[in-house]
């Protein structure tokens, strides 16, 4: 008949194996809270790069150096005019330029006897502005003397010059307006007597000179 040999462990025996497992439990379970503490994992449990900005704790993250400029960007459409500023105050006047003079000279004799008025002479203004004028005539009476009315005309504005001429007594007749002319105009100067024969206006000359501004007085 075989006999059954039965093997037994040690008291010793067990009481080292419990103390080894007791042991090696105990370091793993210290290894885990040092590496893995509560609600979180440590570097061996997660995948490198899978984390995401918002998986870490704010502020935890350090801002890296600031990037190179982009490209600008195209220019977006105008804006809308802004209002006109007030004006700038009046600049210091300028030179006064030139004055412009104007003649024209008529020896004669130019005839006028008892009638309407007749023209001596005519002077032109070629453009519009204000101009001082002058007539000059010298009448003389190879006839019957009688008094002589000359008139220096220019648009609404008249000055007159009135004489006694007897034959051979002769008159200087001179004559001054100022006028402004629109445009281009003329400058007339013209006598006329009701009764006198042979009477005739000799070295009559009407001048104008442009200026830049006129102030006139009456009374």
């Amino acid at each position: 008949m075989k006999a059954r040999i039965t093997r037994s462990t040690s008291p010793a025996m067990a009481v080292a194996v419990v103390a080894l497992v007791v042991a090696l439990g105990g370091t793993a379970v210290a290894a885990h809270e040092v590496l893995a503490p509560a609600n979180s994992v440590n570097s061996a449990a997660v995948i490198d790069h899978s984390l995401q900005q918002q998986d870490f704790k704010k502020g935890l993250l350090l801002a890296g150096p600031a990037g190179p400029a982009g490209h600008a960007g195209s220019a977006g459409p105008a804006g809308p005019a802004g209002s006109a500023g007030s004006a700038g105050p009046a600049g210091p006047a300028g030179p006064i330029g030139p004055s412009n003079a104007f003649v024209h000279y008529q020896t004669g004799p130019v005839h006028f006897d008892g009638g309407p008025a007749v023209a001596i002479t005519t002077l032109a203004i070629p453009a519009a502005g204000t101009y001082m004028l002058w007539a000059k005539t010298y009448v003389t009476s190879s006839g019957i003397g009688d008094n002589v009315t000359c008139d220096l005309t220019a648009g609404g504005d008249i000055d007159r010059a009135s004489a006694d001429i007897e034959n051979g007594k002769p008159e200087s007749m001179a004559m001054n307006v100022a006028h402004v002319f629109t445009g281009p105009g003329t400058a007339v100067l013209s006598c006329s007597t009701p009764g006198g024969t042979g009477m005739a206006a000799n070295f009559a000359t009407v001048s104008g000179i442009q200026v830049a501004s006129l102030t006139r007085a009456d009374g």
